[in-house]
Parts: structure tokens; sequence; C-alpha cells
């Protein structure tokens, strides 16, 4: 694993984040920069009184500065909480309010839903809006900051990184899996960025793993996709299962395959069959892991990974989960039978209740769980 304080490495000055922006224009930050404009954040943090207990909320899309403004709390020893922007807003009021959040950190698109609801938010103290990377970060309606301050020299701890309960982020050691030593390949996540998966890939493994990673915020079509993968060079691809299902009909695809550096694809099960998953494989010349993230905890419970894989399965559930598949009297299942997925976080209390998802799946006898078809 590198060292997480960027300044004193020889990396220091490689590109972090590649940004196209709704321009289609692009942008390149390097470690360096992400390093400094993180301090520069935790500055803003501090000038208002911000601790390591208060409750932060993100609410932004997948920018760069959305990355600045994680680290900056991570360095003030806070584990901010990660809105998902696509919500609606009535979903982010009672997000806002089931949180408590102090500090709600923003874009200017988002102030104005928030605007609607902010009679609700009676712990809301301040707003931060981080609209452009290149601008000012201003603390809205209490007081205007100075964000080019001179920067105090800030201890950096990242001691609690593989401790992330309070946003579903201690799953971060899924992308170790897919790293070779010595190798630092550049990485692409079309999920919404409250998930873990966007979480893990976007915010904290470039931090930690010093690597590249593609943010695309103007919309492309499917045609694209590949070039766009092959232009960036891009390793590791983290991509909706519906795109690859559409790829399957794509009759010029093989044409677009020479270029690509592609090696990785992660996505969800429950959409291709096995016979899908070999055919986009032999397509692309890539290998494609499942995982699988539960809605009602909102953490990834299961993944296939190099080490641990099989063919059309979501790879074994993470030790911390007990897990049992339900017949329809909410009885355990025999093994190999199909039935509601149940799991809980292990633990020493008798009275730990199980969750009941909505997914059906199967646990076979080795151990690696299958999910459902959503179209079968």
């Amino acid at each position: 694993m590198q060292a997480n304080n960027f300044k004193n490495s020889q990396d220091s000055k490689n590109t972090g984040i590649t940004l196209y922006s709704e321009e289609n224009n692009k942008k390149q930050f390097k470690f360096i920069d992400l390093e400094n404009e993180s301090k520069k954040f935790t500055k803003v943090l501090i000038n208002l009184g911000v601790t390591s207990s208060d409750n932060i909320v993100i609410l932004t899309e997948s920018l760069p500065q959305s990355h600045t403004a994680f680290w900056g709390c991570k360095s003030l020893g806070n584990s901010p909480t990660i809105i998902d922007p696509k919500k609606d807003t009535n979903q982010i009021k009672e997000n806002l309010i089931s949180t408590s959040a102090k500090i709600v950190i923003t874009t200017q698109n988002f102030r104005k839903k928030i605007s609607q609801i902010i009679f609700h938010l009676f712990d809301l103290q301040h707003i931060i809006i981080i609209d452009d990377y290149n601008d000012n970060l201003k603390e809205i309606d209490i007081q205007d900051l100075s964000y080019n301050d001179e920067i105090d020299k800030i201890e950096e701890n990242f001691s609690n990184i593989d401790v992330f309960n309070t946003n579903q982020l201690e799953n971060f050691s899924l992308i170790k899996n897919f790293i070779q030593d010595g190798e630092y390949p550049k990485i692409w996540s079309l999920y919404k960025f409250n998930s873990p998966v966007n979480i893990l890939f976007s915010l904290i493994a470039p931090k930690i793993f010093q690597l590249h990673q593609l943010i695309v915020i103007n919309k492309i079509s499917l045609n694209d996709y590949l070039d766009l993968l092959a232009k960036e060079k891009i390793s590791i691809w983290c991509v909706y299962p519906e795109i690859l299902y559409a790829f399957l009909n794509k009759l010029d695809i093989k044409t677009k395959t020479p270029n690509l550096h592609l090696k990785t694809i992660i996505t969800e099960p429950g959409l291709l069959k096995i016979n899908d998953i070999l055919k986009i494989e032999k397509l692309l010349n890539v290998k494609i892991f499942y995982f699988w993230e539960n809605q009602e905890i909102n953490e990834i419970i299961s993944a296939n990974h190099p080490n641990q894989y099989k063919l059309g399965t979501a790879g074994k559930p993470e030790e911390k989960f007990d897990i049992k598949i339900l017949n329809k009297n909410n009885s355990k299942q025999k093994k190999e039978k199909e039935g509601n997925i149940a799991l809980r976080v292990k633990t020493n209390s008798p009275d730990h209740k199980w969750v009941i998802t909505n997914q059906k799946g199967m646990l076979d006898q080795d151990g690696f769980l299958w999910i459902k078809n959503k179209l079968t």
C-alpha cells in the first residue's frame, strides 16, 4: 500500500482524476493538487467550528471537489454521510432529518432543493457550496469564508481508514483484490455517487492506492462508451448490468475492441445469463466479476474476485454477515434451494434481527451466492 501523504511521494505529480465536463472539456488533477485542496477544505471546516463528532452530509454529483470534500472531512476525523443526488426533494429531506445533519456540502443545483425544505432541518447550521473546482468554497447564509488563507499544517491521520460504519465504506478492501503489486490501473465507475461501489472506487481507491479515476459529467451514448474506454485506457470498469446487456445487441462491437486496455468489469448479477457473460468476456477480452449490494443496509454483501471466483455467482458472502435462504414460510431452505435472502451482521446478541430482503437467491454447496436472474 502506498503512503497516504503524496507530498513526499515521487508519484505525487501523477494524475489522480481526469474529468470530462458537461461541455466535454477535459481537465486533469494531480494527486498533490487533490491533497492540497483536501487540506484547504479541512481548514474551512475548522474555521466553522466543525468537529469530528458533527454530522456532515455530502450531497453532490461525482466531481473532483467531492473527493477533496470527503478527504477534508476525513482529515478532521469525521466520516461524512453520502446522500444519493438522484433522490427527490422529499427523500433528501428525510435523509437530512434522519442523519441530524449539521453541515451539508452541496452544489448550487442542490441548494435549490434544500431551500424548499430548510425549515424542516432544525439541526442544520452550515451549507457549503462547491460548484466549480477552481472556485473558492463559500459558506452560505452565515458569512463568506476566505478559502485562500494560508493553510495551517494539519496532522493527517488515516489510521481509521477501515472503519467507515457511519457511511457504508468498510468494504473498501474490495478494490484491493483487483490490484497487483506495482500496478496502478485506471478506473471508471458509472454507479451513482452514494452507492458503496462508487464510493469505493471514486473516493477511497485513488487516495489510498494512487489509482487514476475517470469522471464523466456529460451524458454519452452507448456508442461512445467503448471509444472512451479505449481513449482513456481504462483497466477497471464498474458499470450497470443494463449497459453490458445493451452491448450484446451491438453488431459492430468487434470492430471497436482492439484498442481496449480493459481487463476487469465489475457489475451486479440478476440480468446477464452465463452465456451472456461468456460472450461479453470473449468480445472484449475481459473478466466479469459480480458483486451484490443490499439496498436495505446499503452495503456490499458478497463479491467475486480473482482469488475467490465462480462463474455466474456473486461470490461468497463477507464473513461479517450471516446469510440464509428462506422458503415461503420464512423457514430456512436447504442448500441449493432458491428463496428470499435473509441476512444480518454477525453478533453475539440473541435478539439481533434478520433483514429479509426482496431478492431471491441460492447458496450452493461451496458457499457461493447465486442471485435470481431478472429475465427468468
